[in-house]
């Protein structure tokens, strides 16, 4: 009655439920789209800290992406990195889904699996479409949809801004120093007209020993050997200390690249900046 009147008026509480369901699905994904693309990370999405309203809340170990990398997580405490960046679609979805589950003894047709992966759906139905408008926005791609090739465009610029220890927020203003014209054929720039972009780009790249310090791994190098072990040979163990193989997996590639980062010096870091914007 409070946040979602009109679905009083429907008939039957199975009808109601599935329906309040649906909705808070769609604000979720609406939120987590608003989150992604501003590079806002939580840091601790458990089923409690969530809202039916879609409104962000509990505030606790939040932060904000700089020196882009989509596995970066504000709360020490999250070894295996559930509430980094890059899962905070999925980890929404999975807890949508338990709300789903408490909720359909009150009404699902279905039963709980049903309910829980109707909400799951719904989530994702109302993110993908949402989260690539928002991200398309701020690329400035607001005349035409190449559909596949606009999906390119940003992995390859995200790729490149987690390479070059790029930031987050200053990338993305460095294109407002590119003016927008409001049909397709003025719109059109030569490759020179993005040299201020370029360079305000490589300025505000990360030194190596800054990202050095973000490549550090979370867990000691003989810890890491070990879990790597049983990662190899006893991979249900992994679970006992709250983890999987692909955060062991994560975790010893992030080792590799530090050992790689160590070896650069400034200006070869520079000219390899310079090469992949």
């Amino acid at each position: 009655q409070r946040h979602s009147p009109p679905l009083c008026s429907l008939p039957s509480r199975t009808q109601r439920v599935a329906a309040f369901v649906a909705e808070v699905a769609r604000r979720t994904a609406q939120l987590v789209a608003g989150w992604q693309t501003v590079g806002f990370v939580h840091g601790v999405l458990n089923t409690d800290n969530m809202a039916i309203t879609g409104d962000t809340i509990d505030y606790g170990p939040f932060g904000f992406v700089d020196q882009f990398d989509p596995d970066y997580s504000p709360n020490d405490s999250d070894a295996a990195g559930r509430y980094s960046y890059r899962q905070q679609p999925a980890v929404s979805a999975w807890n949508l889904r338990r709300l789903a589950t408490a909720l359909a003894p009150l009404g699902s047709e279905g039963g709980a699996a049903e309910a829980a992966a109707e909400a799951e759906a719904a989530f994702w139905v109302e993110y993908e479409p949402e989260v690539r408008r928002r991200w398309r926005s701020k690329l400035g791609l607001l005349l035409t949809d190449e559909g596949e090739a606009d999906d390119a465009l940003l992995e390859s610029l995200l790729g490149v801004m987690q390479r070059t220890g790029a930031d987050f927020t200053n990338t993305f203003r460095a294109l407002s120093r590119v003016g927008w014209e409001a049909s397709e054929a003025a719109s059109y720039r030569a490759p020179q007209d993005f040299d201020a972009v370029l360079e305000y780009c490589l300025a505000q790249c990360a030194s190596t020993e800054a990202m050095l310090k973000r490549a550090r791994p979370i867990f000691h190098p003989k810890a890491l050997a070990r879990l790597a072990a049983i990662a190899q040979t006893e991979p249900e163990r992994l679970a006992q200390f709250g983890l999987d193989a692909s955060v062991v997996a994560r975790e010893t590639q992030r080792a590799a690249r530090r050992e790689a980062l160590a070896r650069v010096t400034p200006r070869d870091k520079r000219l390899s900046d310079a090469e992949a914007w």
